[in-house]
């Protein structure tokens, strides 16, 4: 969320990107991104759901320092395009949910997942926008390090190995 509701904002009013390369940057971006996603899937299905999000997380965390710390346009537009590649390794994250989740609890816990993004998404363009009012825009993006910090340290937690989809108990 703190990335959506900041980066590009940051690339037009600190670093002075025009509309027509906004616009050619949000083109090169979805295709990146339809190029990259099938592969990043078949990584996910080859190294497994926590390897996945470890290198996600990880590569999360450098892209948000790194933003904060640029100082040229061309480097805080290469890291938008990193930015999309790590993101997507967190497809990992609902195919992790389907491997540890009854079939019948599936639905809500997905659609709880996406009500927390949801209201993470009212927040934090608040809060953010106060800490950029206040502290920099640098300080944003330090905030998103720390939290895919977080994230990373979570997903180290996770299990190691392939796992196996519970079946549904007996009577359910």
């Amino acid at each position: 969320q703190i990335w959506g509701s900041f980066a590009m904002f940051t690339l037009v009013k600190s670093y002075g990107i025009d509309v027509r390369t906004v616009t050619a940057m949000l083109i090169a971006n979805s295709l990146l991104t339809v190029y990259m996603n099938p592969r990043i899937g078949s990584w996910i299905d080859q190294w497994g759901e926590r390897k996945a999000l470890m290198v996600g997380y990880s590569g999360l965390i450098l892209v948000f320092a790194a933003f904060a710390f640029t100082t040229e346009a061309w480097q805080a537009i290469a890291i938008f395009f990193t930015y999309s590649t790590m993101f997507a390794f967190n497809m990992a994250t609902p195919s992790y949910l389907h491997k540890i989740a009854r079939p019948g609890d599936l639905s809500p816990s997905l659609a709880m997942g996406v009500t927390a993004e949801h209201l993470a998404g009212v927040a934090i363009p608040i809060v953010g926008g106060l800490l950029w009012v206040t502290y920099g825009y640098k300080f944003a993006f330090l905030v998103g390090a720390a939290v895919a910090v977080i994230c990373f340290l979570t997903v180290t937690r996770l299990p190691k190995g392939r796992l196996v989809m519970p079946a549904e108990p007996a009577g359910a």
